[in-house]
């Protein structure tokens, strides 16, 4: 009975460290892919704040309004202007036919941090990788790049149910081995195999 208990035990115990493991994993990976989501706006961000705080207007700011992507269908980078009041001047990119705008919070933080990475929801079913930079100059205001998280979003989907297989087949594994131990230490106690050694030892 003793034996059983300290399977049991060990079971238990092995089942957390390999839960913890996976749930690291897990984390790693996500957090990893979520902050690569974050390129190429980094570049357009800062490349194109640095523009405008020369007084230059990047050629990218001026395309026709018939050009500018649905940000709910495309997963192409997109960037908006605001103005230092937070308010859109230009933009590559519309949601529902509109310029999208972040909360003020987003653009203060931009503001006092010099930058600011974030996750963004113009809309419940739209998640954007998001990279805001302040601008200064003639004119102050802030650069907004972001992409859509779809595909990234998708790859961590991948990866969760590929490391929940894995936890669960080592579950499996880690059962059997603990039954296996468990009997073998039932059917050949440690106490009779050292009785044996001593006999056979006088």
């Amino acid at each position: 009975m003793n034996n059983i208990f300290s399977a049991v035990r060990t079971f238990a115990l092995m089942t957390v460290c390999l839960t913890l493991l996976c749930g690291i994993i897990y984390l790693s990976v996500q957090q990893t892919l979520r902050h690569l989501a974050n390129d190429p706006q980094i570049q357009l961000a800062e490349d194109i704040a640095a523009a405008l705080s020369r007084g230059e207007t990047p050629a990218l700011l001026r395309a026709p309004t018939s050009e500018r992507l649905d940000i709910a269908q495309s997963l192409a980078p997109f960037v908006i202007t605001y103005n230092a009041n937070g308010q859109p001047e230009f933009a590559t990119g519309r949601l529902d036919g509109k310029t999208p705008t972040p909360p003020s919070g987003v653009l203060e933080h931009a503001r006092v941090q010099g930058q600011n990475r974030v996750t963004w929801m113009p809309r419940h079913d739209v998640r954007c990788a998001a990279v805001v930079v302040p601008y200064s100059g003639a004119h102050s205001g802030f650069v907004l790049a972001a992409r859509s998280l779809r595909e990234t979003e998708v790859r961590v989907s991948l990866i969760g149910h590929l490391i929940l297989v894995a936890w669960l087949a080592s579950l499996v594994t880690l059962a059997l081995a603990t039954l296996a131990l468990a009997l073998i230490a039932r059917l050949f106690p440690t106490s009779s195999g050292l009785s044996a050694v001593n006999r056979v030892g006088v």
